[in-house]
């Protein structure tokens, strides 16, 4: 029976605890290892690297647990949905399988830079939030960041502690691996849709447009929809993340 890795990369502000609650629904599977790396401590996995040269340095560390006949799935929530999308882009043979959650495919259009309207719109909105990690009073930053309507309609993620950050590398990465920065990934996404399953929480209304709207563009595309969750989907429903991914491990089984 191969072995079945999960990689699972957490989003911004996150912690490889974030994905205690998924992991711990499947404890009990046989041959299933899981990895969850520390975006803001694992120094080649920081946001001092672009999102090509993270891709390159994840798919590197990735491998170093990886055997031969061993089946890898990528899961990435938030930010680390689209980080994983530039790994998958990377090398998409050696992930067999991925879930990306309450992740944005970047915008919809053929630019890669600060050169639309909207990319330098959501350049001035990353690079106040970054200079307000930096210098703001912690619990005020973390209180304003959770009033964001992007998280309306869900429960709160875990209790952050400024002893767990470098307010630096939180700053840089939200400038870093900016929304603006990043390249449009859709044809990425339609063209893995064999092997990409898409999650957006039931009451996640800009990210299920969003999501809804490559569905029209390839009926094939594998989207989710998670009841009773906000966008915050691996605190809100982690159940439905372990089932998909059971089912995932499970083809594998059968094969």
């Amino acid at each position: 029976m191969a072995r079945v890795n999960l990689f699972l990369v957490h989003g911004f502000l996150g912690r490889p605890q974030d994905w205690m609650h998924v992991k711990r629904h499947l404890n009990n599977l046989a041959n299933v290892v899981c990895y969850s790396p520390d975006l803001f401590h694992n120094e080649n996995l920081s946001p001092h690297h672009s999102f090509i040269d993270w891709a390159q340095n994840f798919n590197i560390w990735a491998k170093s647990f990886s055997g031969p006949q061993d089946r890898n799935i990528l899961v990435g929530y938030s930010l680390g949905g689209r980080l994983a999308l530039h790994a998958i882009e990377k090398e998409p043979l050696f992930w067999d399988r991925s879930i990306i959650i309450s992740s944005n495919p970047g915008f919809n259009d053929q630019s890669f830079g600060l050169d639309t309207p909207e990319r330098q719109a959501r350049w001035i909105q990353d690079t106040y939030w970054a200079d307000k990690f930096l210098k703001g009073e912690w619990q005020r930053v973390i209180l304003d960041w959770n009033a964001q309507g992007i998280f309306h309609g869900g429960g709160l993620e875990p209790q952050r502690e400024e002893r767990h950050y470098s307010r630096e590398t939180l700053g840089l990465a939200l400038t870093q691996w900016s929304l603006s920065q990043q390249k449009n990934m859709r044809p990425l996404v339609l063209r893995e849709y064999r092997d990409t399953h898409w999650v957006v929480g039931q009451y996640d209304e800009k990210f299920k447009v969003i999501a809804e709207h490559m569905k029209t563009v390839n009926p094939d595309f594998k989207l989710h929809i998670a009841p009773n969750s906000g966008h915050r989907v691996i605190f809100d429903s982690p159940q439905f993340i372990s089932d998909l991914l059971e089912d995932l491990i499970s083809e594998f089984r059968q094969t």
